[in-house]
């Protein structure tokens, strides 16, 4: 199987500037999208490329996460407000008010909200939101967070460069690694499969690390000119997806990092400013990118067998 090129099949736009995040919607097929104007937006690709506001803020947001079982919507944004969506009400949002600059990262786990911000505060919240835990990191931002569910615990970068875990169990948080240039990792992915940590930030190279514990695992892989944004899976194909600053997205083969393709800014539809953000939907079959220049678009791969 043979990753021949990814043809776009739809350019959504409605959103009035620059689009910082994509999650999974609560329904089959579904995304939302969010960024610099505060709009939550949900689009059905499949059926329409016209999207639905679901709710708007006063601030634009850096972060999203979903719940499907409470169908909640969970939003971070640049002032550090935490808004809470729930989905098919009119009512406005509320509006939690704790942490004071950006919220760059939300995880929503079992039956807590864990928030990350860039003023290196992690914040933990229950069901009802309120705050149950708050934790001073230090003085550098907090940046991306993922969950690795084997191991039950977050793992997080701050603005030194350095990695941090959060055990969940025992609610212990530890530091763990500094990424030796990389300056500030962006984002992060856990290749489960190989048991590899992959994370990619403002040196525009991809890192891999083991763990547990984390180490750094051979050279890095320069793998953009600009800042990586962001990196996603891509199962069950075993690759991943890269978006950087340089306004272009790259598929790599998870197993060796070997470049599959790459779809530059010069390509004809391709983004014309940064590519922020990116999310794989396996139901679908289709890579979905969003980017500063406020729209967001859909790519299916063509296979060669």
């Amino acid at each position: 199987m043979k990753l021949s090129s990814l043809m776009l099949q739809q350019t959504l736009t409605g959103h009035l500037g620059g689009v910082y995040c994509l999650v999974d919607g609560m329904r089959d097929g579904c995304f939302y999208s969010a960024g610099s104007d505060g709009h939550i937006v949900e689009w059905n690709p499949k059926q329409s490329s016209h999207g639905k506001a679901l709710a708007t803020t006063e601030d634009a947001i850096f972060a999203m996460s979903v719940d499907p079982e409470s169908s909640k919507i969970y939003a971070g944004t640049k002032s550090g407000f935490l808004f809470v969506i729930q989905f098919g009400e009119n009512a406005s949002p509320r509006k939690m008010v704790f942490h004071q600059s950006s919220i760059h990262s939300l995880l929503k786990i079992k039956e807590h909200l864990y928030a990350f911000s860039a003023d290196g505060r992690m914040s933990v919240w229950s069901e009802e939101m309120k705050l149950l835990h708050a934790f001073e990191v230090g003085p550098y931002k907090l940046r991306k967070a993922i969950y690795i569910q084997e191991l039950d615990q977050i793992v997080f970068s701050d603005g030194s460069a350095h990695l941090w875990s959060y055990h969940l169990s025992h609610q212990k948080l530890q530091k763990e690694i500094l990424i030796p240039g990389i300056r500030m990792a962006f984002s992060l992915l856990y290749d489960a499969k190989n048991k590899i940590l992959l994370a990619g930030g403002m040196d525009a190279r991809i890192h891999r690390l083991s763990l547990p514990p984390i180490r750094t695992l051979g050279n890095p892989v320069k793998a953009h000119w600009y800042t990586i944004n962001e990196l996603v899976g891509m199962e069950p194909y075993g690759w991943m997806a890269s978006a950087s600053r340089d306004k272009s997205i790259r598929i790599w083969n998870l197993s060796d990092l070997s470049l599959l393709k790459d779809l530059a800014a010069s390509k004809e539809g391709s983004h014309t400013f940064s590519v922020n953000s990116l999310l794989w939907i396996r139901s679908l079959d289709i890579l979905v990118s969003a980017s500063d220049d406020g729209s967001i678009k859909c790519w299916k791969p063509v296979i060669e067998l």
